[in-house]
């Protein structure tokens, strides 16, 4: 008896409280959808009888803390993203994220810090910190705010804001010398990026950088990684002189590519960053991380043409 069967027709048992409901369930999909009334119930209910079922519990599913994370919050998450997000963890044999292959796109633009480098804690209130140096208390939505801008008007706001004695560009340096620091030494990749990486590029797939983050740091940990030769190039917000919540990042990448926007897919963890290149007309896909809140991965989830759990845990497509 397969693993999902099996899980299929314990249901019951392991929620507690689902009688006859999944009982008479015959497909993973019916059953994951029946989990919707009680999604706290079936994270606890897996924990218990993993042995039992020959499942992994919530608790290990790799790159999957947002999941987690959402189906034990009071979020009404939907039984489609219930069923994607689950469906592929119940065995070997579940169906994983497809990552689109050459068949597809033609060239993917990347951003980087959430997406390609496990690197949003360092920028964690890096402009709080700077500013706390110099004994000013910013108002508690301030590092929200400049995180959605380009760097050097981030800093100009700084500057008029607190009436800083600095020019723009020392705010910069200042503000940035920690995070770079990390960037040459010791930031990772997310999991399966390399190989990623590596694969559409022997697929002869374009690829290149959107970044709202410095493009020389962004470059030293790159080569740092072994993955800069495979980029086309690195363009970031600071060049088109706007951040993601405007397309001008992405469209200036297309330019530069010479491909199609139906062909090219922008890939992003961010919600605000998504939404824009998907308003824009590009192919957009999702990849999860820790950092945000669980409300932004199921709205990613719904935004995205493609959801990626971790690069680690998909299917590319050839």
């Amino acid at each position: 008896m397969s693993h999902i069967f099996r899980f299929c027709l314990l249901l019951p048992v392991v929620l507690g409280g689902f009688p006859q409901v999944c009982a008479a369930q015959k497909t993973p999909a019916a059953a994951v959808r029946s989990l919707v009334k009680n999604p706290a119930g079936f994270t606890a209910g897996l924990d218990r009888q993993t042995r039992f079922l020959g499942v992994l519990p919530p608790a290990a599913w790799t790159g999957a803390a947002p999941i987690r994370n959402a189906l034990k919050s009071d979020l009404k998450v939907p039984a489609g993203l219930l069923e994607q997000w689950i469906k592929p963890q119940l065995s070997a044999g579940g169906k994983m994220a497809v990552f689109p292959g050459r068949q597809t796109v033609d060239a993917v633009i990347f951003d980087l810090d959430g997406t390609l480098l496990d690197s949003l804690n360092a920028w964690d209130k890096a402009a709080v910190y700077y500013l706390r140096g110099l004994g000013i208390e910013p108002p508690p939505e301030f590092d929200q705010i400049v995180a959605h801008l380009p760097l050097m008007e981030g800093a100009l706001l700084a500057k008029r804001q607190f009436n800083l004695p600095l020019t723009p560009e020392e705010i910069l340096e200042a503000t940035l010398a920690p995070v770079r620091k990390r960037y040459l030494t010791d930031i990772p990749a997310k999991p399966g990026v390399p190989a990623m990486i590596r694969f559409l590029h022997a697929q002869g797939i374009k690829l290149c950088i959107a970044t709202a983050s410095d493009g020389a740091m962004a470059e030293a940990a790159l080569k740092r990684l072994g993955l800069w030769e495979y980029f086309d190039f690195l363009i970031t917000c600071d060049e088109v002189g706007v951040g993601k919540n405007q397309p001008a990042v992405y469209e200036a990448a297309l330019a530069r590519l010479g491909t199609q926007k139906a062909r090219t897919l922008v890939v992003e963890d961010a919600l605000h960053a998504l939404q824009t290149a998907k308003r824009a007309g590009f192919r957009t896909a999702a990849i999860a991380d820790e950092y945000y809140e669980p409300k932004s991965q199921v709205l990613l989830m719904r935004e995205a043409d493609y959801y990626i759990p971790a690069f680690d845990r998909c299917r590319f497509e050839r």
